[in-house]
Parts: structure tokens; C-alpha cells; sequence
């Protein structure tokens, strides 16, 4: 909710392309992600958004005992484990190459709970392909934010990762507990 306890409304397209949230532990970024994933989906048909969620912990796309994010319709690709980045880059690369069609409407958005972990993971691996991976991301979170591709990241943003510079360099976003 904003000051007056409206809905609170997110324009990606005008003030985006990006959204950082961040704060420390159990400042609520989880739920805030949680709240955007589950108004979007209810906002939106799953042709008209694609969702795809990382989270190395694997806490949040397996939430409730049962339930998980991969249930819904929307959500293409869900990432747990490093060694998934590089083949999920590759299906994301090509997704985007279709948001450069003119008649495409569809938006893609890449939900990253604990971002700092996929930071480190990426940039501190020895695995040459999870690097590339992260680099690919890096690219696409550049090159696509404009058409329709968005990073929503939840993390402290620590790391010096070229992914959270973008993010970052989008200076749009919301801090949950934090003075900066």
C-alpha cells in the first residue's frame, strides 16, 4: 500500500525498467515479492506475462508446505540450483529475440529473491558456464529492459555483480528497513 493505503502502483514501463527491494533479514523483501508475483498473475493472463523465478535457496518458489510458484500458469522457468542459470540465459536470450517483434505484447519478468547469493554464485564460480550465464543476464537486463523485460531483485545489493548495477542504475525501487 502507498501513504494512503492504496494499492500501491509500479509503472516499470515509465520509471523502470528495473525494481531493487531491499533491506535486511526479515525486513519483508520475500513478501513483497510474493505480492507482486501473486498481483500480476491475477492481473494479467499468462500470455500476456511470462514470469520467471531464481532462487537459490529454494524457500521461496517452495513456500506453504505444499505450494509452490512453479503451480502457476505464468511462471515458465524457475531456477534453484546454479548449475539451471546457464540453460535458463540460453531460454530467456530467445524469448527476448521475440520481444522485437512489433505486434508482441507479452512482458517478461525475472524475480530474483536473495539476490546477493546469485551475485556471488555468479561472479565468484569456477564454473565458466554459470559466469557466462550471469553475464548473459547482465546483457539481457541491458539490452531488453526497454522492450519489456524486467529484474525485480530482492537483496541487500552488497555485491559489485554487473546484474545488480543494472538494477541498480534503474533507481527505482523500495527499501524495507533501511536509511538508504
Amino acid at each position: 500500500q502507498d501513504s494512503t493505503l492504496q494499492p500501491a502502483i509500479f509503472d516499470l514501463k515509465r520509471l523502470g525498467p528495473h525494481f531493487a527491494v531491499t533491506g535486511p533479514p526479515l525486513s519483508g523483501k520475500t513478501t513483497t515479492l510474493y505480492s507482486w508475483i501473486f498481483a500480476l498473475a491475477k492481473c494479467y493472463a499468462p500470455d500476456q506475462i511470462m514470469l520467471i523465478v531464481i532462487d537459490l535457496q529454494g524457500r521461496f518458489i517452495n513456500y506453504g508446505g505444499k505450494e509452490s510458484l512453479r503451480n502457476l500458469p505464468h511462471v515458465a522457468a524457475s531456477v534453484v540450483d546454479p548449475s539451471e542459470l546457464p540453460a535458463l540465459a540460453q531460454k530467456l536470450e530467445a524469448e527476448c529475440l521475440a520481444l522485437e517483434n512489433e505486434n508482441n505484447t507479452r512482458e517478461i519478468y525475472i524475480v530474483i529473491d536473495n539476490f546477493d547469493e546469485l551475485s556471488e554464485e555468479t561472479v565468484n564460480t569456477r564454473d565458466g558456464e554459470v559466469r557466462n550465464a550471469g553475464q548473459l543476464l547482465a546483457r539481457i537486463a541491458r539490452r531488453y529492459g526497454a522492450r519489456g523485460v524486467h529484474f525485480i531483485a530482492a537483496g541487500t545489493f552488497s555485491s559489485t555483480s554487473d546484474l545488480g548495477r543494472i538494477i541498480m542504475a534503474s533507481n527505482y525501487g523500495i527499501g524495507l528497513r533501511t536509511s538508504s
